[in-house]
Parts: C-alpha cells; structure tokens; sequence
C-alpha cells in the first residue's frame, strides 16, 4: 500500500466533517436572523408600581412602551400574597381608557383609586412578615407583563390608608 492511498480516506473523511460544521453553522446562523428579525415586531412594555410625592402619594401605576410599535392595555391587576385584591378594565373604564393607547417610547401614569385596591382579601396571620405586591398590566394580545415590589401588610394598609386622605 502507499501513502496515496492511505491519505484519500482521511482526506474524504476530514471533508466530510467540514461540510457538517459547514451546514450546522449555516442553519444556526438561519435561526439566529429569523430570531432577531421576529423580535422587532414584539410589543415591550416596562411597568412601575409606586407611591409618589407629585401624586398625593397616591397608588401609581407607569407604564413605558419601550417597543417600537403601538401598545393596547386591555387591564391591569393587583396582588398581594397572589391574592387578587383589586383590577381595572382600562379599555371599559371612562376615567381610564384615556391611558389606554400607548405610543412607541412614550409612558402612561395612571392613579389607582385606592377604594378599589382591597388589601383586607389579603389579610395575614403576621402583618409584619414582607410580602409581593404584584401589578399585572394585559395588552388586548394577551401578553401580560409583572412589576412586584415587597411590603409588609401593615406598611401598605398604611399606603393605602394616607392615600385615602388626599
């Protein structure tokens, strides 16, 4: 036997492993620019739930669109301790559907009436302990997006209570 013949199987085997690389390489390239041209259609909403001084510390709910293109709120709603304690119909509710459309790169605050938030369904055995209090914001395509921060019952039955009087 020579060399040449030795050396066409290794070559033919080596070729063989570059042509899979060569076609793995191209499909995941594929995927990656189907991914990529895909998520500019998406809608991408940030949502803030706070208390704020310029409010008369009343329940605010900021919403950024930081998409580029147009978002529908369709509701918005409330937990403590995932347990249900107040929601919103934005597109049904007058004071509110004002906030409904939002515009690329632009925010809506919304003040929550704080008659509607009903923390006493979330009522716990220690008042002390911190919990999640959820906002959930659904645009009209079903997607919903989460902004939670922590409180203790008695701290946001105290938020609750002062916003109540401005």
């Amino acid at each position: 036997m020579t060399s040449k013949t030795l050396m066409c199987p290794i070559v033919s085997c080596f070729s063989d492993w570059i042509n899979l690389l060569s076609a793995i390489g191209t499909v995941g390239a594929t995927i990656v620019a189907l991914w990529l041209a895909l998520s500019e259609r998406q809608q991408h909403i940030d949502c803030a739930f706070m208390w704020e001084t310029a409010t008369n510390d009343k329940p605010t709910l900021i919403i950024n669109n930081i998409g580029k293109h147009t978002v529908i709120i369709k509701s918005v709603k409330v937990y403590f301790h995932k347990k249900h304690i107040g929601s919103f119909d934005i597109l049904r509710h007058s004071e509110l559907s004002q906030y409904a459309i939002i515009s690329p790169n632009k925010e809506a605050r919304i003040m929550l009436n704080t008659k509607f938030l009903n923390v006493d369904n979330a009522v716990q055995k220690d008042p002390d302990k911190i919990y999640r209090l959820t906002a959930v914001v659904e645009t009209t395509n079903g997607k919903c997006y989460k902004s939670s921060y922590k409180y203790s019952y008695n701290d946001l039955q105290g938020l609750l209570f002062a916003a109540a009087f401005d």
